[in-house]
């Protein structure tokens, strides 16, 4: 027995999950007459296909029943055979035409259709007596071509201006998973690199990433926001080098709104956030019971910060509890100079009375001038301090402002640095013989002078300033651990 057959159509594509494009199976046909149209069905779509023939016998088409085999290959001739045979028995065929649905069952795999080209082998059996003859030759699956826009490789580019280029809505799980060997998602230039508005668990995660988490190289305003999250804002569990990497963002680097548990978690990663510039904050928190939480006895800097000629490394409105030991810090306070004179770094001052104070660094401004004899020392001019209005906005809907810390003498009415405990450059007597270890005490015009204890007074004691770390450079300052009353 010898069959031809010739391909008509492919009527229905590959589900969404395949090649993207899929039309609902057994659903009825507009009526000719105009009538209404029954309503479809809300339900997902299976992965199975429609493929319709035609099938001749000696040139004749072929009426009867015949079984139909299927087999799927990498390519259209030879190659390797993708997922399991899939045998359709007893398809009815009409003037040599059939219609027979093929994957089904899955029998071709979840993998199946990844946006790689696929071809399909038909064999037919009409006769229990025969064996199948395979037809030839195989038939390439052809995508429809906005379904093309999710194969491997793909670019998505469109202008949508109050929504993505991609929408993703899942009420049951995640919005978007990924499995890659390098990284997770990659945003080159963007607005905002990847937005979350709500999410039921996690608004972000990534379970294990050879390279980086999330990676974002340049976005107009956030480079990954999360509006709401029920769990975490973001999760990293393992990455291979950054769990979070934003190399530059116009506002925020990083944005979590708010998040039911931890605004942003990272288990494993060579470095759990980077961010290389933002003109706003490179991390922002707004509600979360525990902004940045780091644990772990494998952690060997919870939080490091280094950035080059910043304002400040950190700003804390409010309290700042630390449990051990505090290396290498001073205590500073916010001062006005109310003096007649420019105050030096270095200089010794003594208080006068408070001003008031700047929202989020300061309740009050020391008032302080050059120390003189009878009056108290509360510490050592580190420099100016210098208003700086900043782009983002403070939580009253305002462009924040911040004092920051300036090298440089200070102008009477000027905001003054000072060093309150810590070791601070102490300018001194032209000459004071001071060697380290020497109890140094305010003497007149705001400078220091070495204490003697066999003929130490009470004044004296009172006009303690610290102990010297060093002997006087070439300019006259002396490092001091200072130490005030």
């Amino acid at each position: 027995m010898r069959f031809s057959r010739l391909i008509l159509a492919i009527v229905a594509a590959i589900s969404c999950v395949s090649l993207g494009w899929a039309l609902a199976q057994g659903g009825t046909e507009p009526a000719s007459d105009g009538g209404p149209v029954p309503a479809l069905i809300d339900a997902a779509v299976g992965r199975g296909f429609t493929y319709q023939g035609y099938l001749t016998e000696s040139g004749a088409p072929h009426n009867g029943a015949c079984d139909l085999r299927f087999k799927l290959w990498d390519a259209p001739t030879d190659g390797n055979q993708i997922g399991a045979t899939q045998t359709v028995t007893q398809v009815a065929l009409t003037g040599g035409r059939f219609t027979a649905l093929v994957d089904d069952a899955d029998q071709f795999g979840p993998t199946a259709f990844d946006g790689n080209a696929r071809w399909l082998e038909v064999a037919a059996r009409c006769s229990i007596a025969s064996d199948f003859i395979t037809l030839t030759p195989r038939q390439a699956l052809r995508g429809v071509p906005y379904a093309l826009g999710l194969r491997p490789g793909a670019v998505i580019s469109g202008e949508v201006p109050s929504n993505g280029v991609l929408v993703l809505n899942n009420s049951a799980d995640n919005g978007l998973a990924l499995k890659s060997d390098s990284g997770g998602i990659a945003v080159e230039t963007a607005f905002i690199g990847v937005r979350v508005a709500n999410a039921l668990n996690d608004g972000f995660q990534a379970q294990s990433v050879f390279a980086s988490g999330f990676s974002v190289g340049a976005a107009g305003i956030d480079g990954l926001q999360v509006n709401t999250a029920g769990r975490d804002g973001v999760a990293i569990g393992a990455s291979g080098n950054n769990g979070v990497d934003v190399d530059q963002a116009s506002r925020h680097g990083f944005n979590v709104n708010q998040a039911g548990e931890s605004g942003f978690r990272v288990g494993l990663a060579g470095d759990g956030l980077v961010v290389g510039r933002a003109a706003y904050a490179g991390v922002k928190v707004m509600n979360a019971s525990t902004g940045l939480a780091v644990y772990g006895d494998d952690t060997s800097i919870g939080l490091l910060i280094q950035p080059e000629n910043p304002d400040w490394a950190g700003v804390f409105d409010g309290d700042v509890q630390i449990t051990g030991s505090c290396t290498g810090c001073r205590l500073a306070t916010i001062g006005v100079n109310v003096g007649n004179r420019s105050l030096q770094p270095g200089d010794i001052v003594a208080i006068q009375g408070v001003s008031p104070g700047i929202q989020g660094q300061a309740e009050f401004l020391w008032q302080v001038t050059p120390f003189e004899p009878g009056l108290t020392p509360i510490g050592v001019v580190a420099g100016r301090m210098e208003l700086v209005t900043y782009d983002h906005l403070n939580p009253d809907g305002q462009p924040a402002q911040y004092l920051a810390p300036r090298p440089g003498a200070v102008i009477p009415g000027g905001t003054v640095d000072i060093i309150t405990y810590g070791p601070v450059q102490v300018r001194v007597q032209p000459d004071a013989a001071i060697t380290p270890g020497d109890h140094v005490i305010a003497a007149a015009e705001g400078q220091g002078r070495p204490m003697n204890i066999a003929t130490a007074d009470p004044v004296d004691m009172l006009s303690s300033i610290g102990i010297a770390l060093s002997e006087p450079d070439a300019d006259g300052l002396v490092w001091v651990l200072v130490n005030g009353h």
